[in-house]
C-alpha cells in the first residue's frame, strides 16, 4: 500500500448520477491532513508491533521504505510533500537510523504493488548486506499483534535457529 492514502477501502460511488465518481473522490483522501494522520498512527502501529519487539531480541532492524509520496498529487504543494515525507522516514528512523533507503517514486502508469516491493527488496540486494528474513509490510495495514522475535540468547550468542 502506498503511503498517506488515507482510507479508501470499501469507499465506492455507486450514483451513476453523483457530481464525483470513485476515483475522484478517492484521490480526494490521498494525501489529505486526515491521511496523514491516519499514517502517524500506522507508522506508530509498525514501529510498536514489527519493529521494536525485534530489537528488544536483540535483531537488528533495516527498513527500506518504498512508496508514491504525495509528489505530483492535485491539490499538494512540493514542499508538503517532501515535508511529509521527511516525517514518514522519521516515523520509522527514530533514534537508530533504522531507514537504509527511502524514496518517493515517481508515479507512472501501469504501476502496481510489485513497482513498490521490487524497490524495497532490489534496495536491500543493493546494500550488501546478507539479510536472514525480510518482511514486506503494506503502509496502510496495521499489525494486529506483536511480531515474534528469536527466542532471547545470551550476549556471546548470535540471535539464530528462528
Amino acid at each position: 500500500g502506498e503511503a498517506f492514502r488515507g482510507f479508501t477501502l470499501g469507499l465506492y460511488v455507486e450514483d451513476p448520477d453523483a457530481e464525483v465518481d470513485t476515483s475522484t473522490l478517492r484521490r480526494g483522501i490521498v494525501c489529505a491532513p486526515s491521511a496523514r494522520a491516519a499514517q502517524r498512527a500506522l507508522a506508530k502501529n509498525h514501529v510498536a508491533r514489527l519493529i521494536e519487539p525485534l530489537e528488544a531480541r536483540g535483531v537488528r532492524v533495516d527498513v527500506y521504505l518504498a512508496s508514491y509520496g504525495c509528489e505530483g498529487v492535485p491539490g499538494v504543494s512540493e514542499d508538503v510533500a517532501r515535508r511529509w515525507w521527511a516525517e514518514l522516514i522519521s516515523w520509522y528512523d527514530g533514534s537508530t537510523f533504522r531507514v537504509k533507503a527511502a524514496a518517493p517514486l515517481p508515479r507512472a502508469a501501469g504501476q502496481t504493488q510489485r513497482t513498490l516491493v521490487s524497490y524495497g527488496v532490489d534496495a536491500a540486494i543493493r546494500s550488501g548486506v546478507s539479510y536472514r528474513s525480510f518482511i514486506v509490510w503494506r503502509f496502510d495495514q496495521a499489525a494486529l499483534a506483536d511480531v515474534e522475535g528469536p527466542a532471547r540468547r545470551g550476549d556471546d550468542e548470535p540471535p539464530t535457529g528462528y
